[in-house]
């Protein structure tokens, strides 16, 4: 029997391959003379596995080796942001159509304010039934001649309230050539005689205008020696303000020696103790109430008698009327 002689140890030392690792690869050696050959194939190392596997290179590492040289790299996709794109510049174009806007403003400004176009020619009045054409014109007259644009509508609306009998007035632009005033007079409530003429008087004691012949406004007259005191004036007219207009057209006269004895006196010849200018709308109330009942009057309805007309009605105390 042939003895197998003792093979050497395969590699560079001594130290054989890892525990569990295979060979990495065949390797033959020539046995002696005479003996018989074995051939041991050896599997790849594991730290031969490992420098053989590829290795993941990311974004951030450089592709480069142990010596430093650096490897190319592999073309990449690019990416667009979409939250970085260019996006139209409304702010300007907005920018832009503002100014435009500005500029036509101006020239359609100046344009009203030059043109001929735009003249006042012509004013229309309405609403004056006491007030004069005359005293409204000359206040209106400093608006002839100007372009709309330029008439100044509050002040002559202001003036034109100081015109006697104007409440107020409105002035509005009537284009292309016109202006129209309307006009809201005082009501009158009681005619004075002088020498003049016949004075309308409006609540306040004002002179709404004065007239040749007041029998068409069919107004109670106050005596010029009334009008004359001032307190006393002022209570008669507040006195007539606060009387229904039906009532105020069947008066005849307002009269009084002081403040607080005011009489008024009927075309039918019932004379009213008003008294003082207070509480002036229930004494209205009061006296209209009165009027009614007196109107249609009622027999007695025990004994039938017909009572007798009334010549004198107190609202001086308008919670408890007297008639007379």
């Amino acid at each position: 029997m042939s003895r197998i002689p003792k093979l050497p140890r395969v590699g560079s030392d001594d130290a054989g391959p890892p525990e569990g690792a295979q060979p990495e690869q065949s390797q033959t050696e020539t046995p002696a003379a005479g003996s018989s050959v074995r051939r041991v194939r050896l599997a790849p190392s594991a730290a031969t596995k490992k420098a053989d596997a590829p290795t993941a290179v990311t974004d951030e590492e450089d592709s480069t080796d142990g010596a430093g040289a650096q490897e190319p790299s592999e073309p990449r996709a690019s990416v667009t942001d979409m939250s970085t794109r260019r996006r139209p510049r409304w702010g300007r174009r907005l920018s832009l159509i503002a100014l435009v806007c500005l500029l036509l403003s101006g020239l359609a400004v100046v344009a009203a304010n030059v043109t001929p176009w735009l003249r006042v020619d012509t004013i229309e009045v309405t609403g004056n039934k006491f007030v004069t054409l005359e005293a409204i014109n000359g206040v209106m007259k400093d608006a002839q001649g100007k372009n709309l644009p330029q008439v100044d509508s509050r002040g002559l609306e202001a003036r034109l309230g100081e015109i006697p009998g104007v409440a107020r007035a409105r002035v509005s632009a009537n284009p292309p050539h016109g202006l129209k005033v309307a006009v809201v007079e005082r009501a009158p409530v009681a005619q004075v005689q002088r020498s003049s003429g016949v004075q309308l008087i409006d609540s306040e004691g004002k002179v709404i205008t004065t007239v040749k012949d007041a029998g068409a406004y069919r107004l109670p007259v106050i005596s010029p020696t009334t009008a004359a005191k001032p307190a006393v004036f002022q209570a008669v007219t507040t006195a007539l303000s606060s009387i229904p207009s039906s009532i105020l057209g069947d008066m005849k006269e307002a009269r009084a020696t002081s403040p607080d004895s005011v009489e008024l006196l009927m075309n039918s010849g019932l004379v009213i103790v008003w008294g003082n200018d207070e509480n002036a709308a229930q004494k209205s109330a009061t006296l209209s109430a009165m009027l009614k009942a007196l109107a249609k009057p009622t027999s007695d309805p025990t004994t039938g008698a017909v009572p007798q007309p009334v010549q004198t009605v107190d609202v001086s105390v308008p919670g408890s009327p007297v008639t007379k």
